[in-house]
């Protein structure tokens, strides 16, 4: 099932929604994962959408695919379509057999660093739309962070990505400020579960490592695994050994630390 966020397509043509990859009402109320693929906010990797949703159904999980607006949008439009979709499922809690208090945003790369923007920005950034969903929370109550661009820190940041999010060539610093995740996390972050390659081609894995130590620092319940090796954007991992059980490693993390009942 296919679900629009807005009631209008954007300005530049886009129509943000999410699909939806429900498990059957028999199986009670259970916990759901908003997967967010990654892209660069350029463009979708699909590999890194519903096949992740149907591997974390069989994990006990509802889910849904968010397709966000990309460029040439600006911040704080993709952020604003994560804290929609959040809200749209809290708004069908009972009819989809959700339990609302237990959603996790999961991304990968720039889908990553949505869902930790979701985190840090869902009281401060307007995702209104005139309707019921606007008195649910946007809060995602969990984080699955995989290879996910978190800083613009020049050394082992992505600061490319805040070209992207200001909406061209030149770096906008109110924007730079919103979208460095990582001078965001406070005691209030969500609990977070992190994962990498070391060899990682596109993002340093020092910023998952840097990432982790805040959140430490910070109370917040975090875990992060490092395996030796892979490139960037290896989705479910599953030509990799050491990395393809990070779904099982990540929903344990959401029983355990989070007390998800999946």
């Amino acid at each position: 099932m296919r679900i629009d966020l807005w009631n209008e397509v954007s300005s530049n043509g886009q129509r943000p929604y999410i699909e939806t990859a429900l498990l059957p009402r028999s199986s009670g109320p259970r916990p759901l994962i908003v997967v967010c693929p990654g892209g660069g906010y350029t463009h979708f990797g699909r590999y890194e959408g519903l096949p992740v949703a149907r591997r974390f159904n069989e994990l006990g999980f509802h889910a849904v695919v968010l397709e966000y607006r990309i460029q040439p949008t600006k911040f704080p439009e993709p952020t604003q379509d994560l804290l929609r979709a959040i809200r749209i499922v809290r708004m069908n809690a009972e009819a989809w057999q959700v339990i609302p208090n237990q959603i996790a945003a999961l991304g990968f790369s720039a889908g990553g660093h949505l869902a930790a923007s979701a985190a840090v920005h869902y009281a401060t950034v307007d995702s209104s739309a005139g309707d019921a969903a606007d008195q649910f929370s946007a809060r995602p109550d969990a984080l699955i962070l995989c290879y996910a661009a978190l800083s613009a820190n020049p050394v082992w940041g992505n600061p490319g990505l805040t070209k992207v999010l200001s909406g061209g060539d030149e770096e906008d610093p109110a924007v730079r400020a919103a979208v460095s995740i990582d001078e965001h996390v406070t005691s209030e972050f969500p609990p977070s579960f992190l994962w990498q390659t070391a060899t990682d081609n596109a993002v340093n894995v020092l910023s998952s490592v840097d990432f982790a130590k805040r959140l430490w620092a910070a109370k917040v319940k975090a875990a992060l695994h490092i395996v030796p090796e892979g490139p960037h954007g290896t989705g479910l991992a599953e030509k990799l050994p050491d990395a393809r059980h990070w779904p099982e490693l990540a929903a344990e993390f959401l029983r355990t630390s989070c007390k998800f009942d999946a």
